[in-house]
């Protein structure tokens, strides 16, 4: 069948006063499985690097609205000054 097999999650962010991410890490692993990605968002533009396997590949990819991570979706709603019942539309980074 397979072999079981501990599964290594690492996230780290750096957010920006609005709470949108300003940078990222993020590393899963497995055994002798191994992918990274570091990415940073500049203006309008998300930039992503992937590491899989020995290859690494750069994205770069624009943007209309700021990103918001959706851990930290209310602590950004909160820094908008949003009053209760206030609707609002974002663009969440899962």
């Amino acid at each position: 069948m397979g072999l079981i097999q501990d599964l290594i999650l690492k996230t780290a962010g750096k957010l920006n006063k609005d709470f949108s991410p300003s940078s990222f890490d993020f590393e899963i692993s497995s055994g002798r499985f191994h992918f990274s990605a570091q990415g940073s968002v500049s203006g309008n533009v998300l930039s992503v690097k992937t590491h899989n396997f020995g290859s690494t590949k750069d994205v770069h990819t624009k943007i209309k609205e700021r990103l918001y991570a959706s851990s930290g979706i209310v602590n950004a709603a909160y820094a908008s000054w949003m009053k209760f019942g206030e609707k609002r539309l974002s663009k969440i980074l899962i």
